[in-house]
């Protein structure tokens, strides 16, 4: 990123943790993924999600949340920015993700427009996984008390 465009450019830029894209028998859905581990501050959140809003190739942003606390401050804030937006936000908790990825997918068994076909399940599995296993937890800060408050 930084090689293709100057520092300052390079940090307007929206680059989600994770990106996926799923088929369904006649159109790919795109899926912009954020871990949030610690609630950021308010005006940070607005901006990080004000820039999803001006994706157009855009389906949904996942936000897979380490608490309730932060799902619940991403979700007040996208419902006052979203508008008429055709995105949708979906948050998961960290450790419901874990154990049952599948079902937490925010495009998982979406009826496909004209035919109402379901997408096929995702092969997602905790098992193949190499970075994190299953027994990780986030760190101990991010579920502090501490954490700076949206109000």
């Amino acid at each position: 990123m930084f090689k293709k465009y100057d520092l300052r450019t390079a940090k307007e830029k929206i680059i989600p943790d994770g990106l996926m894209f799923i088929e369904t028998s006649n159109k790919k859905v795109s899926v912009a993924i954020e871990l949030e581990l610690t609630l950021k501050n308010k005006e940070r959140l607005k901006q990080v999600l004000r820039r999803y809003l001006e994706k157009k190739d855009l389906n949904y942003i996942w936000y897979v949340c380490a608490s309730k606390m932060i799902a619940n401050a991403v979700s007040c804030i996208w419902n006052k920015l979203k508008g008429d937006t055709a995105i949708q936000l979906k948050t998961s908790l960290w450790d419901e993700v874990i154990k049952d990825p599948t079902a937490h997918c925010p495009a998982q068994g979406m009826s496909s427009s004209g035919g109402g076909i379901k997408s096929a399940p995702l092969d997602l599995s905790v098992d193949n996984q190499k970075r994190f296993s299953q027994n990780f937890s986030p760190p101990v800060s991010a579920l502090s008390t501490d954490s700076p408050s949206l109000t």
